[in-house]
């Protein structure tokens, strides 16, 4: 509440005093104010129009749509070139750039297409896919080639040689390899054969004799197949070193891939041969072995004609000397290492009795330590004392 300065009435809000001094203090003061001058209003602010907000820019704490510009706090379906900033779950378009704080659908995830599992999935369909695709283009080689063998050997080989047909090659290796593997495995398994039915027949008189010792008798399928692959490759290799050195010697100018894949080409009688030598050995061993010895002497004389192949059908004297030299060389070489490789197939067979088990190299083994004379000898005075 105020009071006029006059005479003290007391005054309400807005009210003014009609006191003689106070009517005369407001003349004067209206006197003294120049003509059209007001009293100052307190300046107001601008009131701004209110509008509605347009889809494109509102700010929307739900669903936002795709293609705006405006913050969203909660599921946002982005599409195409969308750029507002989306805080919960993501399901970004092409070319979305909003940045993401939650759950987000990325491509490459595990278990999804372009995945690490489909990846490895593709790249070993595409793996069966070639392995396929050169399987069936190796089998398809083979017939033109012995269509044309069989009307002239040293015409198809140089036909093999002149395309630098490596599949050919190849694939006559991997069979040649095959067989041996398998005719090693046949021999392998009849020495087991023979072995079981020894210790067969000893087990038999020992349980008449009241003894329940059992021997069991286990074939070596592991070295059959490395020392088998062994033998297979160090032939290849003999032959293909032997004719490399006559391109050499008689300056044929023939190299080691043409050298090898002529040497290939014309193993396949060979290969033949040994085939059924395997055959063969599954019912008589001396028989399959007698093959053996056949498959050697067809090496030899089908290796002159790859020789003849590389070398230009060289006919002299000195070609054929050199040859033979050769041939002598390897067949010493493979009399050397062949049977060891043999023997270390053979003796990784393995006898096994009351839960102890022996190899049969180890018994060679000791046999040679402790001499075969005097296993002999000491057999021959049990006999006779």
């Amino acid at each position: 509440m105020r009071f006029c300065q006059y005479c003290g009435a007391p005054l309400e809000d807005g009210q003014q005093c009609t006191c003689p001094q106070a009517q005369q203090k407001r003349q004067e003061q209206s006197a003294s104010q120049p003509e059209g001058w007001s009293q100052p209003t307190p300046p107001q602010q601008p009131q701004q129009p209110v509008s509605q907000p347009q889809p494109s820019e509102q700010q929307g704490y739900g669903y936002g749509q795709a293609g705006s510009t405006q913050p969203g706090y909660g599921y946002q379906q982005t599409g195409a070139d969308s750029q507002q900033p989306g805080y919960g779950y993501q399901q970004p378009g092409t070319g979305s750039q909003q940045p993401g704080y939650g759950y987000q659908q990325q491509p490459g995830g595990q278990g999804q297409p372009g995945g690490p599992s489909s990846q490895q999935a593709q790249q070993f369909a595409q793996m069966g896919k070639q392995m396929r695709d050169t399987t069936v283009h190796a089998a398809k080689s083979l017939k033109p080639f012995f269509t044309q063998y069989w009307t002239s050997p040293i015409q198809a080989v140089r036909t093999a040689v002149a395309e630098k047909n490596l599949t050919l090659a190849v694939t006559l290796t991997i069979i040649r390899a095959v067989v041996v593997i398998a005719l090693l495995w046949s021999l392998v398994g009849k020495v087991a054969g023979i072995l079981r039915t020894g210790f067969g027949t000893l087990g038999a008189i020992s349980s008449m004799l009241g003894s329940s010792a059992a021997m069991t008798v286990k074939g070596n399928p592991l070295g059959s197949i490395v020392f088998g692959l062994l033998i297979a490759v160090l032939g290849m290799a003999l032959f293909t070193l032997l004719l490399f050195g006559l391109t050499r010697i008689f300056k044929s100018g023939g190299s080691i891939l043409d050298v090898y894949i002529a040497n290939s080409a014309n193993s396949g009688v060979t290969t033949a041969i040994l085939l059924l030598a395997f055959v063969c050995s599954l019912f008589s061993l001396g028989l399959g072995l007698g093959l053996v010895v056949l498959a050697c002497f067809s090496a030899v004389l089908f290796g002159g004609l790859s020789a003849q192949a590389v070398c230009a059908d060289q006919n002299s004297g000195m070609f054929w000397l050199c040859y033979l030299a050769g041939v002598a060389v390897i067949l010493l070489v493979s009399w050397w290492l062949v049977p060891a490789l043999v023997m270390q197939a053979v003796g990784g067979i393995t006898l096994s009795m009351n839960g102890e088990s022996i190899t049969v190299g180890k018994i060679l083994k000791q046999l040679e330590d402790v001499g075969i004379s005097n296993i002999l000898s000491g057999l021959f005075s049990n006999m006779m004392y």
